[in-house]
């Protein structure tokens, strides 16, 4: 194969950019040309055009099957249930020869989903290795070209649910998003969580406090139900907020993530019993539980704990716990109480500037 000119090396960056740019949608049906026509497209439409107009180019190209594990990507595992044949996927990318050796060429992820936690190619030179769209477990070079239209009839649900959650990714990651968790007993209007979400609007923040059932129906099981309703607003770039119960919950939610959120705040915090009754009924599905700390912490960034000398709920050791397994040292504020209005907490005047000391 000839080399190809260095003028065409631009040619070959424009092209890539300009479908990489296209937003990634999962179609009802394969077809490259259905790919500008639409405006957006999958993989599969991204490549086959893409593998075409290189090769208008006189670029030698070859097609690129990967096998993948959608559990990869910072994508909600409730999303990812609604699969029906499992979590194991099957990628189009290509291999082009722009001069002297071959290179690979993804362009799958639209550029918005960067700050989302997907891997985007910037400023590519057109003679090296883009990123893969998906850690490859399996990569098979193809002896022919895939047909150029194919209906997909699996999995529909699961698309649907794909292509409704990255648009939401796309609509709101130039903000930062913040949720609030309430404790037992508690509520979205109650202590200084009202004043914390107005403060943080202000400076530009999307802030969701969900409301869970309690003390009636207070469980882990409904507990997520509830909060399936704001999964759509977490990514890299997400802080977590909870009080009292709130930071066992948020714990129960790194767990189940495959992504990194940018930092948690923990107020009040606690794990296992607290030998009251009353709280240790409703607590225990949430709290009395062996944690994974390691992937608690592999996803959360940073960790904030702050505790009390004089919670009169929560034993000051029960906050040293939590700090001993994640490694980060509390701050221990004098005279704080519960952290609730109580205790003068209608406002949190320490939170807010570690806030926008992380942030701003």
């Amino acid at each position: 194969m000839s080399k190809i000119k260095k003028s065409k090396i631009k040619e070959i960056i424009e092209l890539y950019k300009k479908v990489q740019e296209i937003p990634y949608y999962c179609l009802k049906e394969r077809d490259p040309d259905l790919l500008l026509k639409k405006g957006k497209g999958s993989c599969d439409e991204k490549h086959l055009f893409l593998g075409k107009e290189f090769e208008k180019l006189g670029v030698p190209v070859k097609y690129l099957v990967l096998r993948f594990d959608w559990n990869d990507l910072a994508i909600p595992k409730e999303i990812i249930e609604k699969k029906e044949d499992g979590s194991i996927g099957w990628h189009l990318a290509l291999m082009i020869k722009p001069k002297d050796k071959w290179i690979y060429v993804d362009a799958t992820w639209d550029p918005k989903l960067k700050k989302a936690g997907f891997p985007v190619t910037e400023n590519w030179s057109g003679l090296s290795n883009t990123k893969f769209a998906f850690p490859p477990k399996e990569i098979i070079e193809l002896n022919k070209r895939l047909p150029k239209q194919v209906k997909r009839y699996e999995n529909c649900e699961f698309y649907e649910a794909l292509n409704k959650w990255l648009e939401s990714q796309r609509n709101q990651n130039n903000s930062t998003n913040v949720i609030i968790f309430h404790g037992a007993f508690g509520h979205p209007k109650e202590n200084w969580l009202p004043w914390l979400k107005s403060k943080l609007e202000k400076l530009g923040c999307e802030v969701y406090i969900p409301k869970f059932p309690t003390p009636k129906n207070q469980n882990l099981k409904n507990w997520l139900k509830v909060f399936r309703n704001y999964q759509q607003y977490l990514n890299k770039n997400s802080i977590l907020i909870g009080h009292s119960l709130g930071v066992a919950f948020i714990l129960n939610i790194l767990e189940r993530l495959n992504y990194p959120v940018k930092a948690s705040f923990l107020v009040a915090g606690f794990i296992g019993l607290l030998n009251n009754p009353v709280f240790d009924k409703i607590n225990k599905t949430i709290t009395n539980r062996q944690f994974k700390w390691q992937k608690i912490k592999q996803n959360c960034k940073k960790f904030y704990i702050y505790t009390s000398d004089n919670d009169p709920y929560i034993p000051i050791e029960k906050g040293k716990e939590i700090s001993k397994n994640l490694k980060v040292k509390p701050k221990t504020i004098k005279g704080a109480g519960h952290f609730n209005k109580a205790a003068g907490y209608d406002k949190f005047e320490l939170l807010l500037k570690d806030i926008k000391n992380l942030f701003f």
